[in-house]
Protein backbone atom coordinates (compact mmCIF):
# COMPACT_ATOMS: atom_id res chain seq x y z
CA UNK A 1 0.00 0.00 0.00
CA UNK A 2 1.52 3.34 -0.87
CA UNK A 3 2.55 5.73 2.23
CA UNK A 4 0.35 8.50 0.99
CA UNK A 5 -3.19 8.47 -1.21
CA UNK A 6 -4.33 11.02 -2.63
CA UNK A 7 -8.09 10.47 -0.98
CA UNK A 8 -9.55 11.19 2.60
CA UNK A 9 -12.25 9.13 4.05
CA UNK A 10 -14.44 10.35 6.74
CA UNK A 11 -15.20 8.14 10.26
CA UNK A 12 -18.80 7.82 10.41
CA UNK A 13 -19.29 5.00 12.94
CA UNK A 14 -19.27 7.12 16.58
CA UNK A 15 -22.88 7.03 16.04
CA UNK A 16 -23.93 4.22 13.33
CA UNK A 17 -22.28 0.62 11.88
CA UNK A 18 -23.96 0.74 8.58
CA UNK A 19 -22.83 3.56 5.62
CA UNK A 20 -23.40 4.15 1.76
CA UNK A 21 -20.61 5.75 0.45
CA UNK A 22 -18.32 5.64 -3.03
CA UNK A 23 -15.29 3.75 -3.09
CA UNK A 24 -12.52 6.38 -3.55
CA UNK A 25 -9.33 3.87 -3.77
CA UNK A 26 -9.62 0.00 -4.89
CA UNK A 27 -6.21 -2.42 -5.37
CA UNK A 28 -4.99 -5.48 -4.93
CA UNK A 29 -6.78 -6.40 -1.55
CA UNK A 30 -7.30 -2.71 0.11
CA UNK A 31 -10.54 -1.03 -0.21
CA UNK A 32 -10.93 3.06 0.46
CA UNK A 33 -14.35 4.94 0.94
CA UNK A 34 -15.02 8.39 1.61
CA UNK A 35 -17.35 7.51 4.47
CA UNK A 36 -16.69 4.88 6.45
CA UNK A 37 -18.08 3.21 9.98
CA UNK A 38 -15.10 0.83 10.45
CA UNK A 39 -12.87 2.44 13.32
CA UNK A 40 -9.08 2.13 12.96
CA UNK A 41 -6.83 0.72 15.25
CA UNK A 42 -5.71 3.35 18.04
CA UNK A 43 -5.72 3.99 21.78
CA UNK A 44 -5.53 0.76 22.44
CA UNK A 45 -8.68 -0.21 20.49
CA UNK A 46 -8.64 -2.43 17.91
CA UNK A 47 -10.09 -1.87 14.31
CA UNK A 48 -13.36 -3.31 13.50
CA UNK A 49 -13.59 -6.10 11.20
CA UNK A 50 -16.76 -7.06 8.74
CA UNK A 51 -18.11 -6.48 5.36
CA UNK A 52 -18.60 -4.00 2.14
CA UNK A 53 -20.29 -5.26 -0.16
CA UNK A 54 -19.62 -3.87 -3.75
CA UNK A 55 -21.63 -5.04 -6.75
CA UNK A 56 -23.76 -7.19 -4.94
CA UNK A 57 -20.47 -8.72 -3.86
CA UNK A 58 -19.29 -9.21 -0.21
CA UNK A 59 -16.02 -8.50 0.58
CA UNK A 60 -14.88 -9.50 4.26
CA UNK A 61 -12.56 -6.82 6.16
CA UNK A 62 -10.32 -8.48 8.50
CA UNK A 63 -8.64 -5.01 9.05
CA UNK A 64 -8.51 -1.32 8.79
CA UNK A 65 -5.59 0.89 8.61
CA UNK A 66 -4.64 4.91 8.33
CA UNK A 67 -2.27 6.07 5.64
CA UNK A 68 -2.72 9.84 5.34
CA UNK A 69 -5.78 11.05 5.91
CA UNK A 70 -7.13 7.94 4.02
CA UNK A 71 -9.16 4.70 6.08
CA UNK A 72 -8.03 1.32 3.99
CA UNK A 73 -10.55 -1.80 4.58
CA UNK A 74 -8.01 -4.54 4.22
CA UNK A 75 -10.49 -7.29 2.75
CA UNK A 76 -9.99 -11.04 2.39
CA UNK A 77 -10.40 -11.08 -1.00
CA UNK A 78 -8.73 -9.67 -4.23
CA UNK A 79 -10.50 -6.42 -5.18
CA UNK A 80 -10.64 -4.70 -8.73
CA UNK A 81 -9.47 -1.24 -9.90
CA UNK A 82 -13.05 -0.35 -11.28
CA UNK A 83 -14.79 -0.45 -7.99
CA UNK A 84 -13.67 3.20 -7.53
CA UNK A 85 -16.62 5.63 -7.97
CA UNK A 86 -19.15 2.29 -7.64
CA UNK A 87 -21.59 2.89 -4.56
CA UNK A 88 -20.53 0.54 -1.55
CA UNK A 89 -22.11 -0.48 1.40
CA UNK A 90 -19.97 -0.99 4.67
CA UNK A 91 -21.12 -3.26 7.61
CA UNK A 92 -18.87 -3.34 10.62
CA UNK A 93 -19.03 -6.54 12.89
CA UNK A 94 -21.83 -4.50 15.29
CA UNK A 95 -21.83 -7.77 18.24
CA UNK A 96 -18.04 -7.48 18.13
CA UNK A 97 -17.93 -3.47 17.95
CA UNK A 98 -20.31 -3.95 21.18
CA UNK A 99 -17.96 -6.03 23.13
CA UNK A 100 -15.18 -3.84 22.23
CA UNK A 101 -16.67 -0.82 23.55
CA UNK A 102 -18.17 -2.40 26.94
CA UNK A 103 -14.21 -3.15 27.44
CA UNK A 104 -13.35 0.50 26.42
CA UNK A 105 -15.79 2.09 28.58
CA UNK A 106 -14.84 -0.01 31.48
CA UNK A 107 -11.35 0.91 30.87
CA UNK A 108 -12.01 4.51 31.98
CA UNK A 109 -13.99 3.35 35.28
CA UNK A 110 -10.66 0.96 35.81
CA UNK A 111 -8.82 4.19 35.26
CA UNK A 112 -10.57 6.10 38.21
CA UNK A 113 -10.99 3.05 40.45
CA UNK A 114 -7.20 2.31 40.16
CA UNK A 115 -6.78 6.13 40.92
CA UNK A 116 -8.92 5.83 44.14
CA UNK A 117 -7.74 2.53 45.58
CA UNK A 118 -3.76 2.74 45.13
CA UNK A 119 -3.10 6.64 44.57
CA UNK A 120 -3.10 9.39 42.34
CA UNK A 121 0.11 7.95 41.12
CA UNK A 122 -1.69 5.96 38.96
CA UNK A 123 -1.44 6.80 35.06
CA UNK A 124 -2.50 5.12 32.29
CA UNK A 125 0.83 4.37 30.27
CA UNK A 126 -0.65 1.80 27.64
CA UNK A 127 -3.66 -0.16 27.09
CA UNK A 128 -5.65 -3.02 25.06
CA UNK A 129 -8.71 -2.94 24.04
CA UNK A 130 -10.46 -6.29 22.63
CA UNK A 131 -13.65 -7.84 22.18
CA UNK A 132 -12.77 -10.42 24.56
CA UNK A 133 -10.82 -8.79 27.11
CA UNK A 134 -8.80 -5.46 28.24
CA UNK A 135 -5.78 -4.77 29.41
CA UNK A 136 -4.01 -1.69 31.19
CA UNK A 137 -0.51 -0.90 32.51
CA UNK A 138 0.57 1.55 34.80
CA UNK A 139 3.42 2.68 37.01
CA UNK A 140 2.65 1.16 41.07
CA UNK A 141 6.20 -0.12 42.60
CA UNK A 142 4.18 -2.63 44.49
CA UNK A 143 1.82 -6.52 43.90
CA UNK A 144 -1.74 -5.43 43.86
CA UNK A 145 -3.32 -7.21 46.51
CA UNK A 146 -5.99 -9.18 46.39
CA UNK A 147 -8.05 -6.92 48.83
CA UNK A 148 -7.36 -4.02 46.75
CA UNK A 149 -8.22 -5.68 43.40
CA UNK A 150 -11.50 -6.48 45.20
CA UNK A 151 -12.08 -2.76 46.27
CA UNK A 152 -11.55 -1.68 42.70
CA UNK A 153 -13.78 -4.24 40.80
CA UNK A 154 -16.40 -3.37 43.72
CA UNK A 155 -16.18 0.15 42.71
CA UNK A 156 -16.40 -0.35 38.78
CA UNK A 157 -19.15 -2.62 39.07
CA UNK A 158 -20.93 -0.16 41.66
CA UNK A 159 -20.85 2.34 38.57
CA UNK A 160 -21.94 -0.40 36.13
CA UNK A 161 -24.97 -1.26 37.89
CA UNK A 162 -25.64 2.65 38.74
CA UNK A 163 -26.79 2.71 34.95
CA UNK A 164 -24.93 6.25 33.60
CA UNK A 165 -25.59 7.28 30.33
CA UNK A 166 -21.73 8.09 28.97
CA UNK A 167 -21.60 11.28 27.36
CA UNK A 168 -19.47 12.57 24.75
CA UNK A 169 -18.30 15.72 23.64
CA UNK A 170 -16.62 17.58 20.89
CA UNK A 171 -14.31 20.70 22.46
CA UNK A 172 -11.72 23.27 21.61
CA UNK A 173 -8.75 21.64 23.39
CA UNK A 174 -7.88 24.67 25.20
CA UNK A 175 -11.59 24.47 26.81
CA UNK A 176 -11.30 20.76 27.19
CA UNK A 177 -8.34 21.18 29.79
CA UNK A 178 -10.27 23.36 31.80
CA UNK A 179 -12.91 20.54 32.84
CA UNK A 180 -11.99 19.61 36.48
CA UNK A 181 -10.17 16.58 36.85
CA UNK A 182 -9.77 15.85 33.13
CA UNK A 183 -7.71 12.65 31.98
CA UNK A 184 -5.62 12.75 29.36
CA UNK A 185 -4.27 9.74 27.32
CA UNK A 186 -0.22 9.05 27.88
CA UNK A 187 1.34 9.86 24.46
CA UNK A 188 -1.02 11.65 22.57
CA UNK A 189 -0.69 14.35 20.48
CA UNK A 190 -4.35 16.16 20.28
CA UNK A 191 -4.95 18.82 17.64
CA UNK A 192 -7.24 22.02 18.48
CA UNK A 193 -10.07 19.94 18.81
CA UNK A 194 -10.86 16.48 21.17
CA UNK A 195 -13.65 14.24 21.92
CA UNK A 196 -14.21 14.36 26.14
CA UNK A 197 -16.36 11.34 27.32
CA UNK A 198 -17.84 11.86 30.78
CA UNK A 199 -19.48 8.57 32.63
CA UNK A 200 -20.34 10.52 35.93
CA UNK A 201 -18.81 14.01 35.51
CA UNK A 202 -17.24 13.60 39.24
CA UNK A 203 -16.03 9.83 38.77
CA UNK A 204 -14.14 9.95 35.05
CA UNK A 205 -13.32 12.32 32.23
CA UNK A 206 -11.06 11.54 29.58
CA UNK A 207 -9.75 12.92 26.45
CA UNK A 208 -10.45 9.97 23.83
CA UNK A 209 -11.42 9.10 19.94
CA UNK A 210 -12.49 5.60 20.83
CA UNK A 211 -16.30 4.38 20.53
CA UNK A 212 -18.26 3.43 23.80
CA UNK A 213 -21.80 2.32 24.96
CA UNK A 214 -24.06 4.48 25.47
CA UNK A 215 -24.99 3.85 28.79
CA UNK A 216 -22.90 2.12 31.42
CA UNK A 217 -25.53 -1.04 31.91
CA UNK A 218 -24.33 -2.49 28.94
CA UNK A 219 -21.12 -3.57 30.08
CA UNK A 220 -22.63 -6.18 32.25
CA UNK A 221 -20.33 -7.51 34.53
CA UNK A 222 -16.44 -6.40 34.92
CA UNK A 223 -14.04 -8.95 36.21
CA UNK A 224 -10.45 -9.20 36.90
CA UNK A 225 -8.59 -12.22 35.42
CA UNK A 226 -4.76 -11.38 36.32
CA UNK A 227 -2.63 -8.97 37.38
CA UNK A 228 1.03 -8.47 37.78
CA UNK A 229 4.39 -7.03 36.84
CA UNK A 230 5.87 -6.21 33.09
CA UNK A 231 8.72 -3.97 33.69
CA UNK A 232 10.65 -2.15 36.67
CA UNK A 233 7.23 -0.17 38.50
CA UNK A 234 5.10 -0.79 36.08
CA UNK A 235 1.99 -3.13 36.45
CA UNK A 236 -0.96 -5.43 34.04
CA UNK A 237 -4.38 -5.84 35.14
CA UNK A 238 -6.39 -8.18 32.74
CA UNK A 239 -10.16 -8.06 32.62
CA UNK A 240 -12.98 -9.14 30.78
CA UNK A 241 -16.62 -8.01 30.97
CA UNK A 242 -19.97 -9.41 29.71
CA UNK A 243 -19.69 -12.26 27.06
CA UNK A 244 -15.96 -12.70 28.42
CA UNK A 245 -16.78 -12.34 31.91
CA UNK A 246 -19.03 -15.80 30.62
CA UNK A 247 -16.26 -17.41 28.87
CA UNK A 248 -14.01 -17.05 32.31
CA UNK A 249 -16.55 -18.93 34.03
CA UNK A 250 -16.76 -21.46 31.54
CA UNK A 251 -12.92 -21.82 31.93
CA UNK A 252 -13.44 -21.87 35.62
CA UNK A 253 -15.66 -25.00 35.35
CA UNK A 254 -13.49 -26.59 33.21
CA UNK A 255 -10.58 -26.40 35.55
CA UNK A 256 -12.56 -28.08 38.22
CA UNK A 257 -13.73 -30.92 35.51
CA UNK A 258 -10.07 -31.59 35.41
CA UNK A 259 -9.01 -31.58 38.88
CA UNK A 260 -9.96 -34.49 41.31
CA UNK A 261 -10.04 -32.86 44.32
CA UNK A 262 -11.61 -28.97 43.00
CA UNK A 263 -11.11 -26.67 46.20
CA UNK A 264 -15.21 -25.39 47.51
CA UNK A 265 -14.05 -22.02 47.28
CA UNK A 266 -13.73 -22.20 43.62
CA UNK A 267 -16.71 -23.89 43.36
CA UNK A 268 -18.74 -20.87 45.20
CA UNK A 269 -16.94 -17.99 43.19
CA UNK A 270 -18.65 -19.88 40.07
CA UNK A 271 -21.52 -19.60 41.95
CA UNK A 272 -21.83 -16.33 42.47
CA UNK A 273 -19.94 -14.94 39.34
CA UNK A 274 -23.01 -16.95 37.55
CA UNK A 275 -25.11 -15.04 39.96
CA UNK A 276 -23.61 -11.99 39.35
CA UNK A 277 -23.69 -12.26 35.17
CA UNK A 278 -27.51 -13.41 35.65
CA UNK A 279 -28.27 -10.56 37.41
CA UNK A 280 -25.95 -8.04 34.98
CA UNK A 281 -27.34 -9.32 32.10
CA UNK A 282 -31.18 -8.72 33.35
CA UNK A 283 -29.96 -5.21 34.47
CA UNK A 284 -28.36 -4.58 31.32
CA UNK A 285 -31.15 -5.10 29.55
CA UNK A 286 -33.58 -3.59 31.88
CA UNK A 287 -31.23 -0.12 31.19
CA UNK A 288 -32.92 -0.33 27.93
CA UNK A 289 -36.70 -0.76 28.47
CA UNK A 290 -37.50 2.33 28.26
CA UNK A 291 -35.54 2.99 25.27
CA UNK A 292 -37.78 0.36 23.76
CA UNK A 293 -40.83 0.88 24.52
CA UNK A 294 -40.23 5.33 23.36
CA UNK A 295 -39.02 3.66 19.97
CA UNK A 296 -42.18 1.14 19.70
CA UNK A 297 -44.42 0.85 16.08
CA UNK A 298 -48.00 1.96 16.46
CA UNK A 299 -49.98 -0.60 14.68
CA UNK A 300 -53.57 0.63 15.12
CA UNK A 301 -53.29 2.25 18.28
CA UNK A 302 -51.38 -0.35 19.55
CA UNK A 303 -47.36 0.02 20.39
CA UNK A 304 -45.78 -2.85 18.92
CA UNK A 305 -42.03 -3.72 20.42
CA UNK A 306 -40.33 -6.59 18.54
CA UNK A 307 -36.61 -7.09 19.78
CA UNK A 308 -33.47 -9.39 20.11
CA UNK A 309 -31.59 -10.00 23.23
CA UNK A 310 -28.05 -11.56 24.08
CA UNK A 311 -27.36 -14.04 26.84
CA UNK A 312 -30.61 -14.99 28.38
CA UNK A 313 -32.15 -17.66 29.40
CA UNK A 314 -36.31 -18.38 29.48
CA UNK A 315 -36.64 -16.75 32.94
CA UNK A 316 -34.93 -13.91 32.42
CA UNK A 317 -36.26 -13.29 29.12
CA UNK A 318 -39.93 -13.18 30.71
CA UNK A 319 -38.71 -10.66 34.01
CA UNK A 320 -37.99 -8.94 30.76
CA UNK A 321 -41.11 -8.93 29.36
CA UNK A 322 -42.89 -8.03 32.79
CA UNK A 323 -40.46 -5.47 32.49
CA UNK A 324 -41.58 -4.16 28.82
CA UNK A 325 -45.25 -4.82 29.50
CA UNK A 326 -45.18 -2.36 32.30
CA UNK A 327 -43.06 0.23 30.32
CA UNK A 328 -46.00 0.27 27.22
CA UNK A 329 -48.32 1.09 29.27
CA UNK A 330 -52.12 0.44 28.02
CA UNK A 331 -51.74 -0.21 24.73
CA UNK A 332 -49.11 -2.54 24.00
CA UNK A 333 -47.09 -5.51 22.67
CA UNK A 334 -43.89 -7.06 23.13
CA UNK A 335 -41.78 -9.77 21.42
CA UNK A 336 -38.56 -10.93 23.08
CA UNK A 337 -36.37 -13.36 21.10
CA UNK A 338 -32.97 -14.67 22.27
CA UNK A 339 -30.80 -17.81 21.37
CA UNK A 340 -28.99 -20.19 22.79
CA UNK A 341 -27.29 -23.54 21.87
CA UNK A 342 -28.79 -23.34 18.45
CA UNK A 343 -32.41 -23.05 19.62
CA UNK A 344 -34.75 -20.08 19.76
CA UNK A 345 -36.62 -19.07 23.13
CA UNK A 346 -39.66 -16.19 22.91
CA UNK A 347 -41.35 -14.30 25.11
CA UNK A 348 -44.44 -12.51 24.28
CA UNK A 349 -46.54 -9.70 26.35
CA UNK A 350 -49.48 -7.75 26.35
CA UNK A 351 -50.87 -4.99 28.43
CA UNK A 352 -54.03 -5.00 30.47
CA UNK A 353 -55.56 -2.71 27.52
CA UNK A 354 -55.04 -5.22 24.63
CA UNK A 355 -54.82 -8.55 25.82
CA UNK A 356 -58.33 -9.73 25.38
CA UNK A 357 -57.91 -8.42 21.59
CA UNK A 358 -54.22 -9.64 20.97
CA UNK A 359 -53.62 -12.41 23.66
CA UNK A 360 -50.38 -13.04 24.00
CA UNK A 361 -51.07 -16.92 24.14
CA UNK A 362 -51.85 -16.55 20.58
CA UNK A 363 -49.67 -14.10 19.25
CA UNK A 364 -46.48 -15.99 20.61
CA UNK A 365 -48.15 -19.50 18.24
CA UNK A 366 -47.89 -17.26 14.99
CA UNK A 367 -44.42 -15.90 15.76
CA UNK A 368 -43.45 -19.31 17.01
CA UNK A 369 -44.02 -21.08 13.53
CA UNK A 370 -41.65 -18.08 11.75
CA UNK A 371 -38.95 -19.94 14.03
CA UNK A 372 -39.90 -23.56 13.19
CA UNK A 373 -41.80 -23.98 16.79
CA UNK A 374 -44.53 -23.25 18.42
CA UNK A 375 -45.40 -22.52 22.11
CA UNK A 376 -48.58 -20.66 24.34
CA UNK A 377 -49.72 -19.31 27.50
CA UNK A 378 -51.83 -17.14 29.19
CA UNK A 379 -52.94 -13.47 27.34
CA UNK A 380 -50.85 -10.85 29.10
CA UNK A 381 -47.38 -13.80 28.96
CA UNK A 382 -46.88 -16.78 26.82
CA UNK A 383 -43.92 -18.61 25.82
CA UNK A 384 -42.67 -20.23 22.72
CA UNK A 385 -39.43 -22.14 21.06
CA UNK A 386 -38.46 -22.98 17.61
CA UNK A 387 -35.04 -24.20 16.24
CA UNK A 388 -34.49 -22.15 13.34
CA UNK A 389 -31.69 -19.55 14.48
CA UNK A 390 -31.38 -18.06 11.45
CA UNK A 391 -34.56 -16.90 10.97
CA UNK A 392 -35.20 -14.11 13.96
CA UNK A 393 -33.87 -11.66 12.00
CA UNK A 394 -37.22 -11.78 10.17
CA UNK A 395 -39.24 -12.46 12.91
CA UNK A 396 -38.61 -9.48 14.22
CA UNK A 397 -39.28 -7.51 10.94
CA UNK A 398 -42.11 -8.97 10.22
CA UNK A 399 -43.90 -9.17 13.76
CA UNK A 400 -45.80 -5.50 13.54
CA UNK A 401 -47.23 -7.24 10.18
CA UNK A 402 -48.28 -10.22 12.12
CA UNK A 403 -49.94 -7.89 14.90
CA UNK A 404 -52.19 -6.21 11.87
CA UNK A 405 -52.92 -9.00 10.23
CA UNK A 406 -54.47 -10.40 13.44
CA UNK A 407 -56.34 -7.03 14.02
CA UNK A 408 -57.84 -7.34 10.78
CA UNK A 409 -58.76 -11.05 11.47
Amino acid sequence: VEESLDVESEFTGYDRTEQDSPVTYAKDNTIALAETPFYVESGGQVSDTGQIIVNGESYTVEDTRKIGNAILHVVSEQVNADFVGVNAHAVVDALRRKHIQANHTVTHLLHEALRRVLGDHVKQSGSVVRPDMLRFDFPHFERVTDAQLGDIETMVNDKIREYIPVQTAELEIEQAREIPHVKMFFGDKYGDRVRVVTVDPEFSVEFCGGTHVSNTSEIGLFKFVSEGSVAAGIRRVEAVTGVGTQKFVTGLQQRISEQENAHEELLKEIQQLKKSLADAEVAGQSGNVAALAQGAKEVKGVKVVAHRVHGMDMNQLKQLGDELRNALGEQGIGLLVTDSEGKVQIACVATDGVKKVLPAGKLVGIAAKKVGGGGGGKPHMATAGGKNVEAIPQLIEEFPTMVHEFLEG
